[in-house]
């Protein structure tokens, strides 16, 4: 019964053949031409006879079950060709010695790692952990890995747009890549790298260490300087909307205020060389309108509010009744005017006053006994040449002999007590209270301008 079976076999299989459609045939042709395991279908496998050891005849290697790799398990007569002496498996009965047979050879794909395979999952997908090569999937190798690789470029090379970890080229992977200026592998603002892969600058909008502010710009009048620290006043930089002028100082007596506004009258600073005054008190005076006005008699003649109206114009000779106005040497400055200086009728000198001038005989200038001539020597004499005489002096004798008389030194007395800073003749006038009634002038009133 077996060997009828066996002599179906090749029929059924050719039965088999015939009734499958064209295009069943075409694959399965063409699986054969790519190297693809085929395996015996269930129908094939059920008709398929039983192992015989007797019938060693010629060994046909292709109705034996080996697959691939030539395994042991051929059916019968797996072994060589030939068959003939029984000792290349023709005579096996187990038919396990057909290691030579001819089935189909080890390949890629079959599902099965063959020597020489790195791996073999049974397909030939290049995106999986083993390629259509049977090799392990790998960086480098030209394939993307899905769920893996994000590219794989067929090379190690970081720069080319795939980095050597067959990854996409990022800010924060650790290698600087076309258009980033730095690249250190995290994504901190913090260190020498920021997270957009920039170098740190002032107006990238990232405050630094070093750095008070960063608006991200490198406008100087907003609240952020382009130096990445705080506007404020006394920085020389007006910050717009903000301040409305900065010189850049602290000072309050020029035109802009440490406020950083600028000077005006009232407000309570003296903006030097344009007010003399802003609210301040003012000494013998007031401010009005950060003007000094000054109280009756009193003028501010260096034009100071630190001392006020500091003359007194009323006696002041350099500025008398205004600032500027000067008496002569001789003048002084009476109720703001200046006026010549008088002295007498009374005339002090030496410690002993007189009003009793000698001119009798010829004591006078020129011995005729002239008022006017002894007159107008006495001032200019007694007092300077600038001096003259005020009408109304008349001729008298003196009240007692021991009244104090003034009289020219080697006129008609060569004694008593020098007057310093006057000439008379030959040397100075003198003063002199000797016993002796005489006749001169009295109540002469010497002006001088």
């Amino acid at each position: 019964m077996a060997r009828s079976v066996l002599r179906l076999l090749p029929l059924v299989t050719a039965l088999a053949l015939a009734s499958c459609s064209q295009a069943d045939s075409d694959t399965f042709n063409a699986a054969l031409s790519a190297g693809q395991h085929v395996g015996a279908s269930d129908s094939e496998a059920d008709t398929e006879p039983e192992s015989e050891s007797d019938e060693g005849t010629s060994g046909d290697g292709s109705t034996g079950g080996g697959t691939s790799k030539g395994s042991t398990s051929g059916g019968p007569g797996s072994g060589s060709t030939d068959g003939t002496d029984g000792t290349d498996g023709t005579g096996d009965p187990s038919g396990t010695s057909g290691t030579s047979g001819s089935g189909n050879d080890p390949m890629c794909g079959d599902g099965i790692l063959d020597p020489g395979e790195e791996c073999d999952d049974g397909n030939y997908v290049n995106t999986d952990a083993c390629t259509a090569m049977c090799t392990n999937a790998v960086c480098g190798d030209g394939q993307i890995y899905v769920g893996v690789e994000a590219c794989d470029d067929g090379n190690v090379n970081n720069g080319d747009g795939c980095t050597s970890a067959c990854q996409l080229p990022g800010c924060g992977d650790g290698i600087k890549d076309g258009g980033e200026e730095c690249d250190d592998g995290n994504m901190s603002n913090d260190d020498g790298c920021t997270n957009l892969c920039k170098v740190p600058a002032c107006g990238d909008g990232l405050v630094q260490p070093g750095e008070a502010c960063d608006d991200g710009n490198v406008d100087d009048h907003d609240a952020c300087l382009s130096t990445c620290q705080p506007a404020k006043c006394g920085d020389n930089i007006i910050h717009q909307g903000v301040e409305l002028c900065d010189d850049g100082n602290l000072i309050n007596t020029d035109e802009c205020l440490t406020t950083c506004e600028p000077a005006k009258c009232g407000d309570g600073f003296v903006h030097q060389g344009v007010e003399p005054c802003d609210g301040t008190p003012v000494q013998n005076g007031s401010c009005q309108s950060c003007s000094i006005a000054c109280n009756a008699g009193y003028g501010d003649c260096n034009k100071s509010a630190n001392d006020g109206c500091e003359v007194g114009l009323s006696s002041d000779k350099n500025n008398c009744g205004a600032c500027g106005k000067t008496c002569g040497a001789s003048q002084n400055c009476v109720n703001g005017a200046c006026v010549g200086t008088t002295y007498g009728p009374n005339h002090t000198f030496a410690g002993l006053q007189s009003n009793h001038f000698v001119t009798q005989g010829c004591c006078s200038v020129n011995c005729q006994g002239n008022d006017a001539v002894d007159a107008a020597y006495f001032c200019a004499h007694f007092y300077g040449n600038n001096c003259t005489p005020k009408p109304g002096y008349q001729k008298a004798q003196t009240p007692f002999p021991a009244y104090p008389k003034m009289h020219k030194y080697g006129g008609c007395s060569n004694v008593g007590y020098i007057i310093n800073g006057t000439t008379c003749d030959s040397g100075p006038c003198r003063i002199t209270d000797l016993v002796e009634n005489t006749v001169g002038l009295t109540n002469l009133i010497c002006e001088c301008k």
